[in-house]
């Protein structure tokens, strides 16, 4: 098992190369102190940068500058040393790259950043961890692949307490909320998740929704079907939001089947007169949890304990459905007949 990377070390070298808190922490010499004017064909990009989601508008920004006469990237990019393949990987300046490529530039100018090696594991991660202050000072990642940056950083660190440490964020729950949330990228069961971030006409961006969502599945792993259905259908039918979430997560999957529920009432001998068939009176299903009130109630003036079901819209208006307590089967009950009291 590979261990993690101390953290104090981290700090120490980021203190050293003033790159904590700084947004030019790219700006570090390296030991020649020299700017270098390299092809632009011997720099790759590095895919494991905590910054994922390169906003094109921005891109393009720099490409007009560039393309004014005479112009010229004026704040060079920092790479790591020259790889065993003759390249240098982009430590800073992956937007100033792209828009140099795009602008039809030869050469880029350079900071080689002599104090590591890329082959050495630790510095790759102390690498991460600079990368990342640089682009929270600046702003640069947008909220998800920040959710995915603090799952890398735990990775690296092994611990919530150090990372946010590291990131000076006050709650480590504010740090786990976002790493559930990093799951909609990084677990491809998620995928219909991240097609629903990604879609700027939904609604589907709010952390703390996504959140929910996520712990929803982790609480019923035996259901995942059945929540990705009715996610799908909230989503297309334009009620997803935060309340039909609440409800969401309040479901007992485990005790709520309702197809076994309407097969049960479709084939029991008739019992109590009370019993009424179901599926005759047609009563409707949403796609949403019955909800757990339990309550004093009365019925034809005697009191009962009772659940009310209310995800059964029944077909006749003026009735309602209840599980009275210690009984099987719902019963269909007259409002008429039906007085709620303070609840217990």
């Amino acid at each position: 098992m590979k261990s993690s990377p101390n953290i104090g070390a981290i700090a120490s070298l980021l203190s050293k190369s003033n790159v904590k808190g700084s947004p030019k922490a790219e700006t570090v010499s390296n030991t020649t102190g020299q700017i270098l004017d390299i092809p632009l064909d011997l720099i790759e990009f590095d895919n494991e940068q905590p910054r994922q989601d390169i906003i094109e508008d921005e891109v393009y920004d720099i490409v007009r500058t560039l393309r004014v006469e005479g112009s010229k990237i004026n704040q060079p990019i920092t790479t790591w040393p020259k790889n065993s393949d003759g390249k240098y990987v982009i430590k800073f300046g992956e937007k100033r790259t792209r828009a140099s490529r795009i602008a039809e530039r030869k050469t880029i100018p350079v900071i080689i950043d002599e104090r590591y090696d890329y082959g050495n594991e630790r510095h790759r991660a102390i690498n991460f961890a600079e990368q990342y202050v640089e682009n929270n000072a600046r702003g640069g990642l947008t909220r998800l692949d920040d959710c995915v940056a603090l799952l890398k950083l735990k990775e690296l660190f092994g611990n919530l307490k150090d990372v946010a440490k590291f990131v000076g964020a006050k709650s480590q729950g504010t740090i786990s909320d976002k790493i559930k949330v990093s799951e909609i990228k990084t677990n491809p069961v998620y995928q219909f998740l991240l097609d629903f971030y990604n879609d700027d006409s939904l609604k589907f961006k709010d952390l703390t929704n996504l959140k929910k969502i996520i712990e929803t599945f982790r609480k019923n792993p035996n259901h995942f079907d059945e929540i990705k259905k009715r996610i799908i259908t909230s989503v297309n039918e334009g009620i997803f939001n935060r309340q039909w979430i609440e409800m969401l997560s309040s479901v007992d999957f485990d005790n709520e089947n309702l197809a076994e529920s309407v097969k049960s009432t479709k084939t029991k001998k008739k019992t109590k007169s009370k019993n009424i068939d179901a599926e005759a009176s047609g009563y409707k299903v949403r796609p949403v949890k019955k909800a757990k009130i339990m309550g004093l109630v009365s019925i034809d003036r005697k009191k009962q304990r009772c659940q009310l079901l209310l995800d059964r819209i029944d077909d006749e208006e003026g009735y309602i459905w209840v599980l009275v307590d210690g009984e099987e089967e719902p019963i269909r009950v007259s409002l008429s007949k039906l007085t709620l009291t303070e609840l217990s």
